[in-house]
């Protein structure tokens, strides 16, 4: 604290002197002592840490742990060692306070990246999974035409239908990972797999209802998600749901015969994908992991 070994010895002594006065209920040498002390753990604090810049919260906090510890303090003992192991616990405790945050937010930015990637190779599956069911995969596959499921008593439906209220959700989580640009870049993408996938009497109907329903879901998703992202994920997802099935019935068919089987349909895979929506939500809650 001082390069004098005779200054610094009577520093402490003096210093040993009033801690010891104030242990004895001496609060003017104790308000002396604070007072003393103030530009020495400056100084001391300025050598430890050269670049911080909060010093005098640190300085405030060793004041206080002295406060918390003075009746500890042995006086037949030297006092500047004593102060300085203080001094050493606060700068440890003031590196892993700011190292925290900081290491978080990398943790927390990392994980939004392999997150949103996850979430977009999904989205983007859901295309060709739906043209696969709906030749592939149902109780009833009629010829030259979709395999249908049933979606509710005496309702059937496409097979495909429940990979669309899938998609739905996903564009929703991408855009809450990746942001809305990128999102915006994932529905034109899908918008041209779906026609490049779609039979060709379907083409159009296929990349219009697509493409529509995705930027409905995405104008409704954003101006709900700050407040209440479970609330906005299935409102979003609900209203593009109906507009595609609803593009996609008249553009293809020219009637809307099969519109509550498509709204069922879809709206099944959305209801039980709201579980993990509502999980997700409270994790990124709880670790301080905002969208992007």
């Amino acid at each position: 604290m001082m390069n004098d070994d005779a200054d610094r010895d009577g520093q402490d002594a003096t210093f040993r002197a009033l801690m010891l006065a104030a242990q004895d209920g001496d609060r003017d040498a104790y308000a002396r002592l604070l007072t003393a002390l103030l530009p020495c753990l400056r100084r001391v604090i300025l050598e430890a840490r050269p670049n911080l810049q909060d010093i005098e919260h640190i300085v405030q906090d060793v004041l206080l742990s002295l406060h918390a510890a003075r009746q500890t303090y042995d006086p037949e003992r030297p006092f500047l060692p004593w102060l300085t192991a203080i001094i050493r616990i606060r700068l440890a405790d003031a590196a892993r306070s700011y190292k925290g945050p900081v290491a978080n937010e990398a943790a927390n930015e990392t994980r939004r990246r392999i997150e949103g990637v996850i979430f977009l190779v999904l989205f983007g599956l859901t295309i060709p999974l739906a043209n696969w069911l709906a030749s592939s995969v149902g109780t009833t596959c009629v010829p030259n035409g979709p395999c249908l499921i049933w979606v509710a008593p005496g309702l059937m439906s496409a097979s495909g239908v429940l990979m669309i209220g899938l998609a739905l959700v996903l564009r929703d989580l991408v855009q809450r990972r990746l942001g809305v640009g990128l999102a915006a870049g994932a529905v034109l993408a899908g918008a041209v797999i779906s026609a490049f996938l779609a039979p060709p009497a379907l083409v159009i109907a296929s990349a219009v209802a697509f493409l529509v329903s995705e930027f409905a879901d995405l104008a409704v998703y954003t101006s709900l998600a700050r407040r209440r992202f479970v609330a906005a994920v299935l409102a979003s997802s609900l209203v593009g749901l109906v507009v595609d099935s609803i593009l996609f019935l008249w553009l293809a068919f020219g009637s809307l015969e099969f519109l509550a089987g498509q709204i069922v349909g879809k709206t099944l895979m959305i209801v039980v994908s709201m579980p993990f929506v509502m999980l997700l939500g409270r994790r990124d809650e709880r670790v301080g992991l905002a969208p992007a």
